[in-house]
C-alpha cells in the first residue's frame, strides 16, 4: 500500500496490478508525443529537502510547498508500466483516483524514487462489465 498527501489529506492506495481490467496495461511501453512536467513531491511540509516520489503533470505544472523538483521532459519520453495503484478512500473524487507506477527508459532521476503516471494520460475509460479499456492517445502513444 502507498500512501500520499493529497489537498484533502493523507491518501492511501492500494496495488490492484493483478485484477482486470487494470492488469491489462502492466507491461505497456508508452511513448510520450508531447513535453510533460517530472515533479518531485514530498508528503511532508517544506522543510524536508528531497522528495519522496515523483509524478508527471501537463505544462505548465505545479508550484506549492510539497513540490521539491520540477523538470520539463520533451516528447520522447518512454515508460513502462509496471504497477497500477488504486485510491482505497478517495470519497470526494467523481471517479476512481488511479496511478501507474512506471519505469522510465529513457529518464535518469536524481533519486531513486518511485514514478507516477495518472491514468488521466492514457485511459479515457476502464473497460467494466468485461468490456474492454478504452485509451486516449492524445499524449502518449503506445507501443515499443
Amino acid at each position: 500500500m502507498a500512501i500520499t498527501v493529497s489537498g484533502y489529506g493523507i491518501v492511501d492506495f492500494d496495488d490492484v496490478s493483478t485484477i482486470t481490467p487494470y492488469s491489462e496495461v502492466v507491461g505497456l511501453i508508452v511513448t510520450s508525443k508531447e513535453k510533460v512536467i517530472l515533479h518531485g513531491w514530498t508528503e511532508a511540509d517544506n522543510t524536508v529537502e528531497n522528495p519522496v516520489f515523483y509524478s508527471f503533470s501537463l505544462p505548465p505544472g505545479t508550484d506549492n510547498r510539497f513540490v521539491k523538483s520540477r523538470t520539463t521532459i520533451p516528447a520522447g519520453l518512454r515508460l513502462e508500466i509496471v504497477a497500477v495503484e488504486k485510491c482505497i478512500n478517495c470519497y470526494l473524487d467523481f471517479k476512481p483516483r488511479i496511478k501507474f507506477r512506471v519505469n522510465p527508459r529513457n529518464l535518469k532521476t536524481v533519486h531513486e524514487l518511485p514514478i507516477y503516471l495518472g491514468d488521466s494520460f492514457l485511459v479515457e475509460k476502464w473497460g467494466e462489465n468485461h468490456e474492454p479499456i478504452t485509451y486516449d492517445y492524445s499524449i502518449f502513444a503506445v507501443g515499443s
